[in-house]
């Protein structure tokens, strides 16, 4: 059960950093990269104002792309 509270709140962690993220790029026009040892992410906001959002944690890649 404890293992599951963890789990749920790394989740939850990450979902809310991506999404402070995502809100930075976007409302502030520039680029935003962050690395650590596990997990990168990389929040690019292009000249149309399409938001991309890659997410990559050891061999899962995640890519969004908002219009």
């Amino acid at each position: 059960m404890e293992k599951l509270k963890l789990l749920l709140v790394s989740a939850v962690g990450c979902i809310v950093l991506g999404l402070a993220c995502s809100a930075y790029a976007y409302f502030s026009g520039q680029d935003l990269q962050y690395e650590s040892g596990q997990w990168y992410q990389s929040v690019h906001l292009d000249e149309s104002k399409n938001l991309n959002v890659s997410i990559q944690w050891n061999d899962i890649s995640i890519v969004l792309l908002r219009k």
